[in-house]
């Protein structure tokens, strides 16, 4: 039997401008998403959000063992919450960790975090995204693995 060749969806970046509804100040913000639906993909980046990725969820052997772990351990049904803690599986690319949530805007003027409509979009671009790996995840035992979830989980901040 034929494997199926598998697409991997396009990554397109583009610079959202909006409006700081503080200060009036204009704010480009750079957002990104699929080309075409990417379904059964989630999309990531690095700390500093200059470094895209794009995992498979399907058949994503340690993705599937995580949430098996994740609803074990905590057990509240969140997926967004389960998805995002994902990224402490993950090996961290230039020296950061990996993030599966958009990065926090903040008004370049005076730091303000409400924005209004959307002014315009620049053209999208495709963008190079990188491999995930789990090395270190790999290496933990399931205790280990266990204790760092509930860890996660009850600092909030994901």
């Amino acid at each position: 039997m034929k494997k199926k060749a598998v697409h991997k969806p396009n990554m397109l970046l583009r610079r959202e401008i909006v409006k700081c509804s503080k200060c009036g100040l204009e704010n480009g913000f750079i957002s990104f998403a699929f080309e075409f639906g990417g379904y059964g993909y989630m999309a990531g980046r690095n700390e500093a959000g200059t470094r895209f990725c794009i995992i498979e969820l399907i058949g994503n052997d340690c993705y599937e063992k995580f949430c098996k772990l994740y609803g074990e351990e905590c057990g509240d049904g969140d997926i967004i919450r389960m998805q995002r803690m994902f990224a402490i599986a993950c090996d961290p690319i230039d020296e950061g960790r990996v993030i599966f949530a958009p990065k926090p805007r903040a008004c370049s003027g005076c730091g303000g975090d409400v924005f209004g409509p959307l002014l315009r979009n620049e053209p999208a671009d495709d963008v190079e995204y990188f491999n995930v790996s789990y090395t270190k995840w790999n290496s933990l035992d399931t205790g280990e693995k266990r204790m760092l979830i509930k860890e996660v989980y009850n600092d909030k901040k994901l």
